[in-house]
């Protein structure tokens, strides 16, 4: 019965004149589109805009396609043997925007010229990948091109398991990436790598003094849903410090969004890394921030530190969305975000079809 009642909700939602939206050929070039939109009586202003909406479109296609391309380029040792070669699949990493790819295909030119220190790093850095990557940098992956994302995945993380003694970071790479995924195809990565820890393997690890810092934010993911809420608060409270907080990768920062301690130091530092991030506007930031400001402490004392903070979550949330969308970036996962709002502007449609 709820699955008909949103059915009928998101019929109602579709104005009949939307109908030429659904009726949309792909004509494949601007001109083709412009076209289009004369011959369908689209006003000016409505044109320009969908037009915008194409261009950039087209934009996170090519850097979708850059991925997919360096997908099927092969893992192969003979593929990146020359120095020519391992310089052209650099150039055709950095095609690619988001640091996520760049550090996964980066693993390849690691291995390739033996730079164990960068290679380190590199896990490193995928081991702190924001959990909210997938939602707001997308891209959107057909079902196919999924499992090619997590076969290659899988492929490339068991060559450099074979490459270094690094095991723990080995692991933490493999779960993160499964959880990332959050679909059951990309929990296949963390089954065949065993990136399973017992409770108290769990524990142990956050009174490591390297483990514990490095990878605080991961051990809480994993222990949350298997003990008591007073031990995982424990937990954290042990290992939140200010100097930790300000130095953290700001991904790692969402742990605040169930658990926000007592200790001033820890939230005068999370306060200032949320000022700062705030105000440059990177997408991914902002998204995480606004989920901490669903916590009432987080919310009430960065409206007096941000003017902007001061509005209503909703309104908040409403702007990024539409901005998300505008981006071309998780298109679908914006739309469902604005439709969940209310947000029922019939121009968001034309994102279906472009």
């Amino acid at each position: 019965m709820e699955f008909k009642k949103r059915l009928g909700e998101c019929l109602n939602f579709i104005p009949k004149d939307l109908e030429r939206i659904a009726y949309f050929p792909f004509l494949g070039d601007q001109a083709g589109i412009k076209k289009y939109l004369i011959e369908n009586d689209i006003s000016p202003m409505k044109r320009f805009k969908i037009q915008s909406f194409y261009r950039q479109a087209r934009y996170i296609e090519k850097e979708k396609d850059s991925i997919i391309e360096l997908l099927t380029y092969g893992l192969s040792d003979d593929r990146f043997s020359d120095p020519f070669q391992r310089l052209e699949y650099k150039e055709k990493i950095e095609r690619i925007g988001e640091d996520f790819w760049k550090n996964l295909f980066s693993l390849n030119l690691a291995m390739a010229s033996k730079n164990h220190p960068w290679l380190t790093q590199l896990i490193k850095n995928l081991g702190q990948t924001s959990p909210y990557f997938f939602e707001v940098y997308g891209p959107s992956f057909s079902e196919n091109e999924r499992k090619m994302v997590r076969d290659y995945i899988l492929e490339l993380i068991e060559k450099v398991k074979d490459r270094t003694d690094d095991e723990l970071r080995i692991k933490v790479l493999a779960r993160k990436v499964s959880q990332l995924g959050k679909t059951e195809d990309f929990q296949e990565i963390a089954d065949e790598l065993d990136a399973q820890w017992s409770l108290s393997e769990l524990r142990d690890l956050f009174q490591n003094p390297l483990w514990k810092n490095e990878y605080f934010d991961f051990w809480y993911s994993l222990i949350k849903e298997r003990t008591t809420q007073a031990e995982v608060d424990s937990k954290l409270r042990s290992v939140l410090t200010g100097p930790l907080v300000s130095s953290a990768h700001f991904s790692q920062l969402w742990v605040f969004d169930s658990y926000l301690p007592a200790n001033k130091k820890v939230r005068k530092a999370l306060y200032s890394r949320l000022e700062e991030k705030w105000s440059k506007g990177d997408m991914l930031d902002t998204y995480q921030i606004l989920e901490l400001l669903k916590m009432a402490p987080i919310k009430s004392a960065m409206s007096k530190k941000v003017s902007d903070l001061n509005r209503a979550n909703f309104q908040l949330t409403r702007e990024f969305f539409i901005r998300l969308l505008n981006s071309g970036r998780s298109s679908q996962f914006a739309l469902y975000q604005l439709y969940r709002l209310g947000d029922k502007d019939s121009d968001h449609l034309w994102w279906l079809v472009l």
